[in-house]
């Protein structure tokens, strides 16, 4: 499973680092003509926070002895939910894809 968490980390350091350059069309932030009037940077940052957030949550629960091996598999699966955007791309294992997603 540590393979799957190192790869989520760095897919969202991934998001963190594009997060400034991604602007809504027409934005003055896009062309370099004034200062970010969509605000897209600052939600997509906002929304990498929340995900390292979980990830960190699932991953404590995943080493917890207190949880229920129902609780490990249904903690798996949401690890492999949070990857299935990344599908797409080659260095994606094939055994994270998730079919009824």
């Amino acid at each position: 499973m540590r393979d799957v968490v190192s790869y989520l980390r760095a897919r969202l350091d991934d998001l963190e680092a594009q997060a400034p350059t991604l602007h809504q069309p027409g934005c003055a932030g896009s062309t370099g003509a004034g200062p970010c009037s969509c605000g897209y940077p600052d939600l997509l940052l906002a929304d990498v926070r929340a995900r390292r957030e979980l990830l960190d949550e699932l991953v404590h629960w995943l080493e917890s002895d207190l949880t229920t091996e129902r609780g490990r598999g249904r903690t798996h699966r949401a690890l492999l939910l949070m990857v299935q955007p990344w599908s797409g791309r080659d260095d994606f294992d094939p055994y994270w894809r998730v079919v009824d997603a």
